[in-house]
């Protein structure tokens, strides 16, 4: 999943904010039932913190809601960052699954 993570550049002088995550109630209730899929996570990572860190889980067995709201995720530029939706599949493989991504860019602070 790591090849395969977004990458965004952000440039000097801009602010990426990251404020929900969230995936289709619906489509995620087929997924689970056609792949026997456990959940999904989002993970991210950036230059100071290569590693692939989890910062949304769902979990079909134990999330009540399938959206997070106020994840704070803030990025200055210039920065480089990563993010991959990582879908824990059990023993059998699965069909896609879109995971949403809300935020804003702005004037940095610097």
């Amino acid at each position: 999943y790591e090849s395969e993570a977004a990458t965004i550049r952000t440039p000097a002088g801009i602010k990426l904010c990251l404020h929900t995550v969230s995936v289709d109630r619906k489509e995620m209730t087929e997924f689970v039932k056609s792949s026997s899929a456990h959940g999904v996570c989002l993970k991210f990572s950036s230059e100071e913190n290569g590693e692939m860190l989890v910062v949304w889980t769902y979990d079909k067995d134990r999330s009540g809601d399938v959206w997070q709201t106020g994840l704070g995720i803030e990025v200055e530029g210039p920065r480089i960052v990563r993010l991959a939706a990582v879908v824990d599949r059990g023993f059998k493989t699965g069909s896609a699954l879109d995971v949403n991504m809300f935020g804003s860019v702005r004037k940095g602070d610097l």
